[in-house]
């Protein structure tokens, strides 16, 4: 019984050992800023939206957010993405918050792609939507320009910013 003992503690501390030794330091987003934006689609309603955004590590960025398009239809949307050159292109999903007209818009889920300039946070995305009105399914491609109307911040953080972050011993 003693020997069995020894024998599983010794397992289990090897495997902590070896698992311990892969699993990379912990490490927070750093978050960013907001940024808020008007724009139109292409089927010409009005959209309004906003996103905070966080530096994860290198070039890698996150996204949370939400848009309204005809100040009706409430959209939340999460996603990731990567800086290229000078514009952050994120990959988002969007699934649907509130709605007031349920024959149209009962369920929906899309996914976006969404361009952002690194100077002046204006954007372009497309979207692909798929819907489901309690009957039917549907599909619809839809696109569109978002203009900054907030305070442009930094896409990469200053270097205090980042140490403060950091969880010492």
């Amino acid at each position: 019984m003693k020997v069995k003992s020894i024998s599983v503690l010794t397992v289990a501390a090897v495997a902590f050992l070896i698992m311990g030794l892969s699993v990379s330091p912990l490490q927070a987003s750093q978050y960013l800023g907001e940024i808020s934006w008007t724009g139109t689609n292409s089927n010409n309603e009005p959209i309004t939206a906003k996103a905070a955004i966080s530096r994860v590590n290198g070039p890698y960025y996150e996204a949370q957010g939400q848009g309204t398009t005809n100040s009706v239809k409430k959209d939340i949307i999460v996603g990731g993405g990567v800086l290229v050159g000078t514009k952050l292109q994120l990959t988002g999903t969007v699934t649907e918050a509130t709605s007031t007209s349920p024959v149209v818009y009962p369920k929906a889920v899309s996914i976006m792609q969404v361009t952002i300039d690194q100077t002046t946070f204006n954007a372009t995305f497309w979207q692909l939507t798929n819907s489901f009105d309690g009957t039917n399914f549907g599909a619809y491609y839809i696109t569109g320009t978002l203009t900054c109307i907030s305070n442009p911040f930094s896409l990469v953080p200053n270097s205090q910013a980042a140490t403060s972050l950091m969880l010492l011993d």
